[in-house]
This record gives structure tokens, C-alpha cells and sequence, in this order.
């Protein structure tokens, strides 16, 4: 049995304090958009893949939920400077889970503050 590797997806630099912008993904498995209706979606950013602590929860949204997108909400950022990691996991309304995204987010200091 084959086992599908989760894309690696780095989210986009972000300052401290600032506002994180929206960022719209579409999933797709073989091409094919994943139905997201009755969909729930856990994005969870810690310091290290195995610690223990939650440093932010994404929050997100359905922009097109049948055709497979959703949206990392605008949100403030927060967090201390640093190298952050994060996993995008789907529950589909019939129960089935997965990770489809892991990656890392770079924390930038900001100067005004």
C-alpha cells in the first residue's frame, strides 16, 4: 500500500503584531476539488512538530466549500519571534479525517510596537 506524502506548504512570512492577510486554498486530491460542505478544519501553530503547547489556533472560513476552498481568516498575529510549525487537518462531514498540509511560518520582529 502506497502512502501519500502531505504537500508541504510554508505560509508566508509574518511580523509580529501585524495582521495576517487572507489566504484562500483550494484542495484537490488527484485533481479533483475536495467537497468541504459540513466540513471542520484544525490548523494548529506550535514551536516545535512534537511540543505540547498550542501557540495559535488559524482561524478559517468556507469561501467556496464545494469546490474545495477555504480560507485562513484575517487574523492579528501575536506570537514572539520565530520559526513556527503548523498542520491543516480536515474533518469531512461523513467523519473521514486527514492532514492535507504541514509547513513551517516565520515569525519576523517588529520594530513599532
Amino acid at each position: 500500500m502506497a502512502t501519500r506524502l502531505k504537500p508541504n506548504f510554508n505560509l508566508p512570512d509574518q511580523r509580529t503584531g501585524d495582521t495576517l492577510r487572507a489566504i484562500d486554498i483550494t484542495l484537490k486530491v488527484n485533481q479533483v476539488p475536495v467537497d468541504l460542505t459540513g466540513a471542520t478544519v484544525l490548523i494548529q501553530v506550535r514551536p516545535e512538530p512534537t511540543s505540547s503547547t498550542v501557540s495559535m489556533t488559524l482561524a478559517t472560513s468556507f469561501p467556496d466549500a464545494e469546490n474545495g476552498v477555504l480560507r485562513i481568516s484575517e487574523q492579528a498575529v501575536t506570537l514572539p519571534s520565530g520559526l513556527y510549525y503548523y498542520d491543516l487537518q480536515i474533518t469531512l462531514a461523513g467523519g473521514f479525517r486527514e492532514t492535507y498540509l504541514t509547513g513551517t511560518w516565520q515569525i519576523l520582529q517588529d520594530v513599532s510596537r
